[in-house]
């Protein structure tokens, strides 16, 4: 009997106790115009209904992390991963129906592109309060997405940026689309919305960004692409 062969895309979810709206997002997922691809969930020891809603998706690869934290799941989605291309979407968003098949279109035309970015509209959860520090003046706008849940990549580019990177608390996706644009890979850019973001409560990029962990971190993400331009002489020293 023939091996079935390998999907060409892989989508890495994070979870941990994401029951609230992990159907809605992998109905998204599974709802996509573009087919080949499976799902892998990466659930950091759920005490909730997460495994249940997991696994009653078809397509789903159920997996528990071996550490903390999303960079380590994005990474243990990345090293079980067997597409040729990568994405990620976190548990409390949804992607327009053509999302992957825009961006794999994109990436066969142009074979030169290392990635794709689109855009993300973001909405906010009826009876839900946005938390606190975030902009609710961008409500109901499209933003081009420099965020994991917009991208889809070759493989091979988290062979030249890495991975993300396990040891920050929260600016892990900051430092890496940095290293992104510091190598200047090119990377195309899909003109729709791709990403639907959720705005509740309890969101945990907007939680975690009034941290006052959160500043230091990004002006060392800053200070590291200084240091990366200046090793390749492509800024003046201070």
């Amino acid at each position: 009997m023939a091996s079935v062969p390998p999907p060409l895309a892989s989508v890495i979810i994070a979870v941990r106790n994401a029951a609230a709206y992990l159907g809605a997002c992998l109905d998204s997922v599974s709802a996509q115009t573009f087919d080949d691809f499976e799902i892998l969930v990466i659930d950091g020891q759920s005490v909730d209904a997460t495994e249940a809603i997991a696994r009653s998706c078809a397509r789903v690869r159920f997996l528990q992390q071996p550490g903390k934290g999303f960079a380590n799941a994005w990474n243990w989605g990345l090293r079980n991963a067997r597409g040729e291309l990568i994405a990620f979407i976190d548990s409390d968003d949804r992607w327009a129906p053509n999302k992957l098949a825009g961006q794999v279109a994109m990436l066969r035309e142009q074979p030169e592109l290392e990635g794709v970015i689109g855009k993300v509209r973001f909405f906010l959860e009826p009876g839900e309060t946005p938390a606190r520090g975030f902009r609710e003046d961008i409500l109901g706008e499209d933003h081009l997405a420099h965020m994991p849940g917009a991208l889809l990549a070759r493989r091979r580019l988290f062979d030249h940026i890495g991975d993300w990177g396990e040891d920050w608390v929260i600016a892990n996706d900051i430092d890496w689309f940095v290293k992104l644009k510091d190598s200047g890979l090119p990377i195309g850019i899909l003109d729709e919305v791709v990403l639907h973001k959720r705005v509740h409560a309890r969101n945990l990029s907007y939680l975690t960004a009034a941290d006052p962990v959160y500043p230091s971190e990004v002006l060392r993400a800053l200070r590291a692409s200084i240091l990366r331009k200046r090793a390749a002489g492509r800024t003046k020293d201070a």
